[in-house]
């Protein structure tokens, strides 16, 4: 299962996990701008009812969990004072 496996690093992840033979599921927050690389669940993983159900859907879709890949995560940015 890779979070946030619709760009960037979490993409690139993902690609190369299916490359390799794994069986692969994508979850991300929003529907990405071209197919993601593995079959993918729409979830807000800060809210711990979507975490729970994207969990149990890869579960479902793969037969079980082996590998999780934590990439999910944002980019606040403020002013150095802000910090």
């Amino acid at each position: 299962l890779v979070t946030g496996g619709t760009q960037g690093i979490g993409r690139a992840v993902a690609r190369e996990l299916t490359d390799l033979g794994a069986r692969v599921a994508v979850v991300a927050r929003a529907e990405p701008d071209t197919p993601p690389p593995a079959p993918l669940s729409r979830a807000d993983l800060s809210d711990p009812a979507q975490a729970r159900d994207a969990v149990a859907r890869a579960v479902e879709l793969l037969g079980g969990l082996e590998i999780l890949v934590n990439n999910v995560g944002t980019n606040v940015r403020h002013t150095s004072v802000g910090y």
